[in-house]
């Protein structure tokens, strides 16, 4: 049986949501406030409880997770309008992906 330390998941989310929310105001040259990076930074944390939900169907999954990152992004760095918006979430996947990869 496999056992799962919540506080260490949720921290260590926190942090990397945290990295991958920093790295993408260093990639547009933005500055989010740090309120409103750290708020972010802890509804991805906790969003990591996701991986206790194993019987979602696939595509409720994706749809959640979709939401999710939009909803971080949004937090984080409001919304302008809607260019900015896709640009910001597309960028957020982006790094995502690459520090993906590198782990």
């Amino acid at each position: 049986m496999v056992e799962i330390y919540l506080d260490v998941l949720i921290g260590l989310n926190l942090y990397i949501t945290h990295a991958l929310l920093s790295c993408c105001e260093w990639l547009r040259h933005t500055k989010a406030p740090p309120l409103r990076k750290g708020f972010s930074s802890l509804i991805g944390g906790l969003s990591s409880l996701l991986i206790l939900c194993p019987d979602l169907p696939f595509a409720a999954l994706t749809a959640v997770r979709l939401g999710l990152a939009g909803l971080l992004v949004l937090i984080a760095f409001g919304f302008g309008d809607w260019r900015r918006f896709i640009r910001q979430v597309i960028l957020f996947f982006l790094v995502n992906f690459l520090f993906a990869g590198v782990m």
